[in-house]
């Protein structure tokens, strides 16, 4: 009995969803695509714990870097183009009293 209620319980939810009519079709997107671009991310992190009681010695640090990679790509016809672009920066916090600095860092661009 249970699994009657259960089915009835299910075909009722089910029938407003089948009523629903069809919507509209907007307008058709452009096909033609003359530019082509990509782009990439990254967060890199790291860590570095050491222990006081450790004898080969060191220090503990923490590292973090940020990356960006895009693309472009123009082609139409007999002309064309391309264009990429880098930009990276990274940083370590030690914990040995020199406190942040800068570990890496690109800005590259080329078309």
């Amino acid at each position: 009995m249970r699994y009657l209620y259960l089915l009835g319980l299910l075909i009722t939810l089910g029938l407003p969803a089948a009523a629903q009519s069809p919507t509209s079709p907007g307008l058709p997107a452009d096909s033609v695509r003359y530019w082509a671009t990509h782009l990439k991310a990254g967060l890199n992190a790291n860590e570095a714990l050491l222990s006081k009681n450790w004898k080969s010695g060191g220090t503990s640090s923490l590292g973090v870097s940020l990356l960006f990679n895009g693309t472009a790509t123009y082609q139409r016809g007999v002309h064309n183009w391309q264009g990429e672009a880098d930009f990276l920066y990274a940083g370590q916090y030690s914990a040995d009293g020199t406190g942040y600095r800068k570990t890496n860092d690109r800005l590259y661009l080329d078309t």
